[in-house]
């Protein structure tokens, strides 16, 4: 599959929203381990590479980040961000880059102890409330996980390589076969869309959700 472009236009929009994917994993993958840590490098919560280049470094975007959506048989890994409409094609590319970058590129080892150290902290800190609890132990429930599932995490976590977790982001990020889907004013970034290879644009008056082809006939 090549890369996929749609384009809602929203004349009206004063920002663009942006988000790019692939396809995911299942929830019991044996990726999904080395794929969340991935994922944390990439775009999830606190420091992450996407939100240190179009924020820190580039001042495009308010936040920048990426999320590991996992079903019972698939998912997807998506980026996402918001950027002025004049800024909009340089961003996705920004994106693109840092997709690119961690597929290319191994991880530092110093990268991977602080993920490592973000994830078993902040999963710790879900099972500090009610709340928490009931939402982990649904997860496990519903995607029929072992029981002892969240208390072997973080041994599953610590026990991956620097070289594992570049293994499988290779393996499952594809950007230049990425679904990127822009919402906004599409006459402030027209005429740079073709970098980007063959597009779709939709008058957001005529999207239709349950149409094949997402367009109102």
């Amino acid at each position: 599959m090549s890369r996929r472009v749609v384009v809602i236009d929203m004349p009206e929009a004063v920002q663009t929203e942006i988000r790019i994917g692939n396809s995911g994993i299942e929830r019991d993958s044996p990726d999904y381990y080395a794929l969340t840590v991935a994922n944390q490098i990439l775009g999830g919560p606190a420091t992450n590479r996407l939100f240190k280049a179009l924020r820190s470094q580039h001042g495009l975007a308010y936040g920048a980040s990426s999320d590991l959506v996992c079903h019972e048989t698939a998912g997807s890994w998506e980026a996402k961000t918001s950027t002025r409409t004049l800024e909009t094609l340089k961003s996705v590319q920004l994106v693109l880059e840092q997709m690119k970058r961690l597929r290319d590129h191994p991880i530092a080892d110093w990268e991977l102890d602080a993920t490592r150290g973000y994830l078993n902290g902040h999963m710790a800190l879900e099972f500090e409330t009610s709340e928490g609890i009931a939402t982990q132990v649904l997860d496990l429930l519903i995607h029929s996980l072992p029981l002892d599932y969240w208390s072997r995490f973080p041994e599953r976590v610590r026990d991956l390589s620097a070289q594992d977790v570049w293994n499988t982001a290779r393996a499952r990020l594809d950007p230049d076969r990425a679904v990127i889907v822009m919402v906004g004013n599409v006459a402030g970034f027209r005429k740079e869309l073709k970098k980007l290879g063959p597009v779709r644009i939709i008058p957001v008056g005529r999207v239709d959700l349950a149409s094949a082809d997402l367009e109102r006939q």
